[in-house]
């Protein structure tokens, strides 16, 4: 009955979800994540809980301090695809119509490369540069709350009243952007007049506008609300223009993306190193250990006689061989794989080896 019943307060009280997706497991074993994550944790000078995470060895405080960077790192890239579904060719068009700065970088590549451009380097760009990337995010953001509240509900009541007026959208819209007030007003009566039948038409002509007056004062003045509600678009719109501009500008990663694209270099982006797959780079005690029983039946100074019987300072001499070789071995197998996972795997690779110098492990 009990066990019943707290399901049943549980559904009534409907708690908040724990957001715990991803979870941490999930970034490490995602290459890109993974690899975005170290770079964040290098930029907070956190390399020492990485390390700690590398060799599975957390401490005291590590599990809390671990899901506050989770935390942070799963917001960041929330909001870097909300930058990205908002990028694209028609609004940077609009934002740098509304930014003249943008607009400079806009037609250095054209909207089509500023995309590809922006889409390829935003998630690097937000670890590298989290200031500029949270004021490019806040603007993006301000400029989508205001087309989903504001400007969606003027637009619905606006409609709503040309329904009632009945008259067209195209109509009101193309005399709206008339600027002289006379040719306007004109324009206007005309866009009454399409709805009326051709009786009612006449009438409003033979009696110079009698009949659509009404209508045409209440068409005029919604001129009003519209072009308020465009000027904050266009205010919204600027926001976003002013900070991709200091986001192009200001961040190196964003300029040589922009160069490379000027020059018809194919763009480059930095490889990512997987904490999962640097993980893997490093040699477990028991491959260590068949590589050392390898190493001594084909090296020819050591297989002539038995390992026992080897003296101490040649059998120390083995083993210092053996192990730089290791070492020698991983750097060459690994030279490839940089970033932050490359250079803690790196590490801790060579110290596994170091530490495993000696005649218990070795032997």
């Amino acid at each position: 009955m009990l066990e019943h019943y707290d399901k049943e307060m549980t559904k009534v009280e409907e708690p908040i979800k724990p957001q715990w997706q991803p979870t941490l497991k999930d970034i490490l074993n995602d290459k890109e994540k993974s690899s975005l994550f170290g770079d964040m944790l290098k930029r907070d000078n956190d390399t020492e809980i990485a390390n700690r995470l590398a060799e599975g060895n957390l401490t005291e405080g590590d599990i809390s301090s671990l899901e506050e960077r989770r935390t942070t790192f799963t917001e960041t890239m929330k909001r870097v695809e909300s930058l990205k579904e908002t990028i694209t060719p028609a609004t940077l068009e609009a934002f740098a119509r509304n930014n003249k700065d943008f607009e400079k970088i806009l037609k250095l590549v054209g909207p089509d490369s500023a995309v590809a451009i922006y889409k390829k380097q935003i998630a690097e760009f937000s670890i590298s540069d989290p200031d500029r990337f949270t004021a490019l995010a806040n603007a993006t953001e301000n400029y989508n709350s205001y087309l989903a509240g504001d400007w969606k509900e003027t637009d619905t009541f606006v409609k709503d009243e040309l329904k009632k007026l009945n008259v067209k959208e195209s109509s009101y819209a193309k005399a709206l952007a008339i600027e002289d007030e006379v040719d306007r007003a004109k324009a206007l009566r005309g866009a009454v007049r399409e709805g009326y039948g051709w009786f009612k038409k006449t009438g409003d002509w033979l009696s110079a506008g009698a009949l659509s007056k009404g209508k045409v004062g209440l068409l005029e003045e919604g001129k009003d609300v519209i072009d308020d509600a465009r000027a904050k678009l266009q205010y919204y719109r600027s926001q976003v223009g002013d900070t991709l501009s200091a986001s192009t500008e200001g961040n190196e990663i964003m300029r040589k993306a922009l160069s490379q694209e000027l020059v018809g270099d194919k763009m480059e982006s930095k490889p990512a190193t997987g904490f999962k797959e640097m993980k893997n780079s490093v040699m477990t005690e028991s491959a260590l250990q068949q590589q050392w029983s390898a190493y001594k039946k084909h090296n020819e100074d050591i297989s002539k006689v038995s390992w026992e019987e080897l003296e101490q300072d040649r059998k120390t001499m083995a083993r210092n061989e053996f192990t730089q070789a290791q070492k020698d071995l991983y750097k060459q197998t690994n030279k490839d794989k940089t970033g932050f996972w490359g250079t803690v795997f790196g590490a801790f690779a060579e110290m596994f080896v170091s530490n495993n110098n000696n005649e218990n492990t070795l032997n």
